[in-house]
Parts: structure tokens; C-alpha cells; sequence
């Protein structure tokens, strides 16, 4: 091989490369590399303009293929993205990440460690004047408490400085924001007695009031979870079903919920708790996994290695080739169609009548559950086990 010639980019499942890495590689800019991420991936263009961010071999290798070969003219691409909101002069968040692991901690062992929050009394008494924000300022506040911060954080000017605000909802969802701040804060030195992890909640205020806010001392604030006032307005972080799983030190688990109930966030947890692991992340769509990845970029603890794929991406990666990606309201849609051209009739169909979105995630569900390697009915194609067509 030539010194111009460039190896093919392969690697193990979980070795990883970042967008800069990947760029030297090829001897191109990171913005070509970006461009090609958006283009060819359908990364969101936050993930794609990171630097740091980690594409697996089979992505590197369909983005080379992008920029060295196939004709396509990067700088020609039109990127649209929603920019966080950056018009407001604050400093860098100050917020410790959710935990701090022990490094010394045996590697099985959960080193789940909640935040603490410190609530003032003007939070209660602004619910008890303002009802309809109760609810969102619950969920709000168990966010902060399980997680430090949350997915909306903007910040304050001038005298304000300092102080963090998260919508409550309202008008467009910005009427009503939540103020709070962390240990280190200049506006809660008066606050005696704060730990690194502790977060400070203050205010709540209509979105148009920026008067000068000032943290007090520690007797107007009441400490979460401990006095039961706080808990009946708020609300606590963590259901004990959800602790129960976090700190379960079996490597195998399963977590059963409907939507919203926090399967997600127990699992997310359950990873941060760990210290000292390797763990693999698996998820079915591509945009979940990119929020799962930055999440964990975000918030895994400085000993815990995490892989996130979505598991299309990752059967390429064990097979080493590319699979269809089909979703599934495409599945659904081919269904419909094939049962229309079927002899059964609305009458065949008996309670699964008018009911043929149910009952292709019924079958969808018997077909992939009934799939066992290396018994007679199940054959392997392409890397993929699926039942024969006879069965």
C-alpha cells in the first residue's frame, strides 16, 4: 500500500472514534465530517458539530465513503438547528454532576448518591397563589433533585447573575420560570451548612420579573426530602420502586413501566450509580440513542464507560455489514396492506376488528418473542435470526 493510500477505517464493537479523531484520519476538515454525519447519518446537527462525539466503525466508514468517493459536495449543504437560547451574559454552570463516585468503590458495588435540595419558603407559598403551576413545578423540582439540572436552563443578567431559570409553562411554556442555583453561588454564601451537591431553589416568578433576588440565609429554606410540607407540595425525586432497581446489584434486569412512569430515567440512574463499569446501552431508534449518548456525556460518572447504539446500528457493527432500516410505521403501513389483500374479512378478524394497528403490534410482538438460535424453526440470515417462513 502507497504512503497516499488510506487503510480501510474497521474496528471492534465498542471502539469508538470522535468527529476530530476522524477528520485527521481522512485529512479533511471536522466541518466536512460534520457535514457528512448530517447528511449520510441524519445526525442532529448538535451531535455532528461535537467534536467529541463518537461515531462507531460502521459510521466512520459510511462517512469516508461520503468524503472520498460518491460525488457529493459537502460545502453545498444546508444545516438548519434549533441553537440553544445563548442571548443572556451568564457564567459557566456551576453544578456538581449528580454524584460524585468513589474511586476506591469495588466495581459492583451502586454509589447512588441523591442530591439535596434546599427549598424556600416563598416556592411554597407562590404555589399556594399560583395552583396550575403545581404540577410542573413538581416535576420540575424531582428533575433538579435526581439529576442536577434540567433539559431547559437559562440564565439571569446583571444583579442576577448567577441565579438559573427552568420554564414552568404558562404562555408558549416561558410565563413561569423556576430560580435556582448551586453551592458556590455568590447569591447563597449566606446559606450556611451547603454541600458541593446541593442545589438551591428560590423563586418562582412570571417571566417579565427581574427584580434583584436575593438568597437569604438558611433559616427561610426548608431541606428536601425531610420536612413532609415539601414533599406534599414537590413531591419526592425517586419512587422506591425506582431505588429499588438503581441500586439492584444484579448485572441482568428488567424494568417494566408504561410511557412516562421513568423507565428511562431508573436506567439512566442505575448507569450513573455504577462505578469502576463498562456498560452497553442499547435502544430501538437512532434518535434516542443519540439523546441517551448525550446524557451520558454529560452526566456518566468519570469511571463508568458507556456505549450507546441503537440496535440496528449495533447488529452492523457485530455483522460487520448494513441492514435495512425499516420503522415502524413502515412495518405497520406494509402490514395494512397485506391484510387488505388477504380472504379474511372484517368478520374473520373477530375482536381484532377495526383494530389492525393492535393487532400488527401483537404479531409483531409474537413473532420476535418466539425466535430461539439454533432451534428448527429459526434460521439465521445475514446475522439475523428469524423464524423460517414455513413456521
Amino acid at each position: 500500500m502507497s504512503r497516499n493510500e488510506r487503510a480501510p477505517l474497521h474496528g471492534s464493537v465498542g471502539r469508538k472514534t470522535t468527529v476530530l479523531q476522524l477528520a485527521r484520519r481522512l485529512g479533511v476538515s471536522p466541518q466536512d465530517v460534520s457535514k457528512a454525519a448530517q447528511r449520510v447519518l441524519k445526525l442532529p446537527a448538535g451531535s455532528a458539530r461535537d467534536g467529541q462525539y463518537k461515531l462507531t466503525a460502521h459510521q466512520c466508514v459510511q462517512i469516508e465513503r461520503s468524503v472520498t468517493g460518491g460525488g457529493i459536495e459537502l460545502r453545498d449543504a444546508v444545516v438548519s438547528e434549533d441553537a440553544p437560547d445563548r442571548s443572556f451574559d451568564a457564567d459557566p454552570l456551576l453544578f456538581a454532576p449528580p454524584m460524585v463516585p468513589d474511586p476506591k468503590a469495588p466495581a459492583d458495588q451502586p454509589v447512588f448518591d441523591p442530591l439535596d435540595l434546599w427549598i424556600h419558603q416563598d416556592v411554597l407559598e407562590k404555589l399556594e397563589k399560583w395552583d396550575h403551576l403545581r404540577k410542573s413545578a413538581g416535576a420540575v423540582v424531582q428533575r433538579l433533585a435526581a439529576h442536577g439540572r434540567t433539559s431547559v436552563v437559562k440564565g439571569c443578567t446583571g444583579a442576577n447573575r448567577g441565579w438559573r431559570r427552568s420554564p414552568l409553562g404558562g404562555n408558549a411554556g416561558m410565563q413561569f420560570y423556576l430560580w435556582w442555583t448551586v453551592h458556590g453561588n455568590r447569591h447563597v454564601n449566606g446559606v450556611d451548612g451547603l454541600r458541593p451537591s446541593d442545589i438551591v431553589v428560590r423563586d418562582i416568578r412570571h417571566h417579565d420579573d427581574h427584580g434583584p433576588l436575593l438568597g437569604g440565609d438558611r433559616g427561610d429554606y426548608l431541606n428536601n426530602p425531610s420536612p413532609p410540607e415539601v414533599d406534599e407540595e414537590i413531591g419526592k425525586p425517586w419512587t422506591e420502586e425506582q431505588l429499588d432497581f438503581v441500586n439492584d446489584e444484579h448485572p441482568v434486569r428488567l424494568v417494566l413501566g408504561q410511557p412516562g412512569s421513568g423507565k428511562t430515567t431508573a436506567l439512566w440512574k442505575a448507569v450513573e450509580a455504577r462505578a469502576g463499569h463498562r456498560v452497553l446501552y442499547l435502544t430501538w431508534s437512532r434518535e434516542l440513542s443519540d439523546y441517551a449518548d448525550q446524557h451520558f456525556r454529560a452526566f456518566a460518572p468519570q469511571y463508568v464507560d458507556v456505549d450507546v447504539y441503537d440496535f440496528v446500528t449495533f447488529l452492523g457493527e457485530m455483522c460487520a455489514t448494513d441492514f435495512e432500516r425499516r420503522s415502524v410505521a413502515e412495518s405497520r403501513a406494509m402490514f395494512r396492506e397485506a391484510l387488505g389483500k388477504t380472504a379474511l374479512g372484517n368478520a374473520d378478524l373477530g375482536p381484532w376488528r377495526n383494530c389492525e394497528d393492535a393487532l400488527f403490534a401483537e404479531v409483531r410482538a409474537e413473532l420476535f418473542g418466539a425466535v430461539v438460535p439454533g432451534e428448527a424453526d429459526a434460521v439465521r440470515v445475514g446475522g439475523l435470526v428469524r423464524l423460517t417462513d414455513a413456521a
